[in-house]
């Protein structure tokens, strides 16, 4: 069985692939520590519960790094294990979340990065997993007017990891765009930390997804398009005959 949560992002991340746009969904409540207000870029990243890879602990879900139109970066260097702040008066930084004041259990990591004064054009943002489970990313910009503007894109993530995000940004219209880079390796990525979560509990249909996503990017590296979209449409028809809670 495949859990509706786990069954909406995969449905999600199909649409991208068959023509539509999986990372625009619309206006989010941010979480309080996601709630800034800055003349220019801000973006967060936390899950409502991540754990390690053996499921033994909660922990931080990930990393961030940006890629501005210039190349510079401000963010989480995972080869080398550092933080950069290459964009102008760019910052990097954690919050340590909302705590529960009934139970005293801490809050998750946020991590915050901010680009005051953010240029036009395209930004590139990845997403490099620490944790296993669901990802929030909360995006937040200003128009030089001060017109604001907020969107958030959703996903599942493993440690090691590393998923994209497509930014587009003008001083002039502020956030345009947030698109959530889609290819046939993250969608098995999603699918196995699908798995490992326990969204996906039958073997049959998660091998059954699997070999369809192989078979799709097989029909596509062959110049198939057509062949490889009707696979993905079938893969979409499974998960939609599946019911899960």
């Amino acid at each position: 069985m495949i859990s509706q949560n786990c069954k909406k992002i995969f449905s999600l991340i199909l649409l991208f692939l068959l023509g539509g746009c999986a990372g625009n969904i619309g206006k989010p409540t941010l979480p309080e520590a996601s709630r800034v207000n800055l003349s220019g870029m801000q973006i967060n990243l936390w899950s409502d519960q991540a754990v390690d890879v053996d499921r033994k602990a909660t922990i931080g879900i990930g990393e961030l790094l940006l890629i501005d139109p210039m190349g510079r970066k401000t963010g989480f260097i995972a080869d080398t294990q550092s933080v950069v702040s290459e964009i102008p008066d760019s910052d990097y930084d954690q919050d340590a979340g909302i705590g529960d004041d009934t139970t005293g259990a801490p809050g998750e990591p946020v991590k915050e990065l901010g680009v005051p004064t953010p240029g036009d054009g395209t930004y590139k943002l990845k997403v490099i997993g620490t944790g296993l489970g669901e990802y929030n990313i909360g995006m937040y910009a200003n128009s030089l007017s001060g017109e604001g503007a907020q969107k958030r894109i959703k996903g599942y993530i493993s440690g090691g990891q590393i998923q994209e995000v497509e930014i587009s940004y003008t001083q002039a219209g502020g956030l345009t765009g947030m698109t959530k880079k889609v290819t046939f390796e993250t969608i098995r990525q999603e699918l196995q930390s699908g798995k490992a979560l326990n969204l996906i509990t039958n073997d049959g249909i998660f091998n059954s997804l699997i070999k369809k996503v192989d078979n799709a990017e097989e029909a596509y590296k062959r110049g198939q398009k057509n062949a490889a979209l009707n696979i993905l449409n079938a893969f979409n028809n499974e998960l939609e005959t599946q019911k899960g809670t």
